[in-house]
């Protein structure tokens, strides 16, 4: 099998579903006859990208003389290798401040907003300090508009929670689930000083996950220097997400509600 055939296969599977390339992997094991397959899978790909890729699969392995069933079981092969590297996390260096050649990383607000604005079903962010950012508030605004349920856990400062109506006002603040750490849960030393909450992280639908050195403010997100790393794939994000599933649970943060 040539290379060009393995590249034309490597490029299929990264390029539609996992789902639906097993299915054409079925679909060539069960057929001896070329044109049929042809006939059969085309019209079921509707990228055109991917559709030119099977062309070309089924014009180089005629070529080749092999018959769908190998070509079935290269595909398989294919399959299991990307199905790996999907699972394997993707490590990103995210960045805040100047930044000179030859680094060209992302930026902590443009990745931030990325990451609310792509989200689907749900977001965590936990944030030390909160300030009002604009695109900030938007991009929250838009992720409620999609139904993504959205839960944020912030510190107290001097014992106060912050006026989030302020904030984010009256819409934001009694539909994000606002969490601060229970002062009947918080550590305490012998001289009266209380744990905090320092964590800075923003988790999108168990999947992405980013963590940063950056608050929620935007000094922390445009001007200071801050360093952090995303997170895609793996099972990083998901863990995460539970730790905080964990801490609701068991009453270590408890839910804030805006007083209008």
């Amino acid at each position: 099998m040539n290379d060009t055939l393995l590249k034309c296969l490597q490029t299929f599977v990264s390029t539609v579903p996992l789902e639906f390339s097993k299915k054409i992997s079925i679909l060539l094991g069960d057929s001896n006859i070329w044109h049929h397959i042809r006939m059969e899978v085309l019209p079921l790909i509707h990228n055109p990208f991917a559709a030119d890729l099977f062309r070309q699969i089924v014009d180089v392995s005629q070529l080749e003389g092999r018959l769908p069933k190998e070509v079935a079981f290269a595909l398989r092969a294919a399959i299991s290798v990307e199905a790996h590297h999907r699972e394997v996390p993707k490590l990103e260096l995210i960045c805040s401040g100047p930044i000179f050649p030859p680094f060209h990383l992302r930026r902590t607000d443009e990745t931030i907003l990325q990451l609310i604005q792509q989200a689907n079903l749900s977001l965590t962010l936990v944030s030390y300090a909160l300030y009002r950012i604009v695109p900030l508030t938007q991009a929250l605004k838009s992720a409620v508009g999609r139904n993504v349920s959205i839960r944020l856990f912030m510190a107290t400062q001097s014992g106060k929670v912050p006026d989030i109506v302020k904030l984010y006002g009256k819409e934001l603040a009694n539909t994000v689930q606002f969490y601060t750490w229970s002062p009947v849960k918080q550590p305490e030393t012998l001289r009266e000083r209380t744990g905090v909450l320092h964590a800075k992280a923003v988790i999108a639908d168990s999947t992405h996950l980013l963590v940063s050195s950056a608050n929620l403010t935007e000094y922390a997100m445009s001007l200071n220097i801050e360093l952090g790393l995303l997170v895609r794939g793996g099972d990083l994000p998901q863990k995460s997400d539970r730790i905080f599933d964990e801490y609701i649970e068991r009453g270590v943060f408890t839910r804030f509600f805006a007083s209008s």
